[in-house]
């Protein structure tokens, strides 16, 4: 019979192993209104209103993203939920394709049967700023966090979401982003525990075995 403590162990490390299976899709961060501000060129192009996450705003931001990563474009509005601080939140647009929690400064979001796929940008509006992000294509089953942290008052403290647009792109889209440091360090957390009661395991048989015993034979 295998012992209650061995039991849990195992099951802890397999949980662990599990848990970026479900997921939590990372996302990968595109600009925000400071990017604009910094801009000459939005400068001259634009209207001048940084603050507000519109098409063209949000467009620019991913024509001009520097990263490594391939992003799909041209960015078309699907819709957005106006933030409520008790989970009372309002959907603008044709169809909800999106639900979750849209309240305060943190939540998460994922899509509905009503969205038939195709690549996801979600927008973040705080105060007078907000971000942009790259959720990804297929994220059946998957929970989208997010937070307000990178928007901030005069305090440092993280402001109350305002609204969460969302953006679908009509090119191409490329892979899911990486899974964020934090799924994967849980990953790693599940190996080393799987490991470590492995070789556990190992040494408490090799102290089992029994010594082998000489026996001398006495002449009569």
């Amino acid at each position: 019979m295998i012992p209650k403590n061995r039991i849990i162990a195992l099951s802890i490390a397999l949980m662990l192993l599990a848990f970026p299976l479900h997921a939590f899709g990372g996302s990968i961060f595109i600009g925000e209104t400071n990017d604009l501000i910094w801009d000459n060129e939005w400068w001259n192009q634009s209207d001048g209103k940084s603050h507000q996450d519109t098409a063209f705003n949000v467009n620019w931001l991913v024509d001009t993203y520097s990263g490594t990563e391939f992003i799909p474009a041209n960015l078309a509005y699907l819709g957005k939920w106006d933030g409520g601080w008790d989970s009372d939140a309002d959907w603008t647009g044709d169809t909800p394709y999106f639900t979750g929690d849209f309240s305060g400064t943190a939540g998460y979001w994922q899509t509905t049967d009503a969205y038939s796929g195709g690549p996801v940008y979600y927008s973040l509006k705080a105060g007078r700023e907000f971000e942009l992000y790259y959720a990804g294509n297929d994220l059946n089953d998957i929970e989208v966090l997010w937070d307000t942290l990178g928007i901030t008052n005069h305090k440092g403290k993280p402001k109350a979401l305002s609204h969460l647009t969302f953006w679908t792109a009509d090119n191409p889209p490329g892979p899911n982003p990486v899974p964020e440091p934090s799924t994967i360090a849980l990953f790693g957390i599940g190996l080393l525990m799987l490991a470590a009661f492995s070789r556990k395991q190992a040494r408490h048989r090799q102290k089992r075995q029994p010594v082998p015993v000489r026996v001398q034979n006495k002449r009569a």
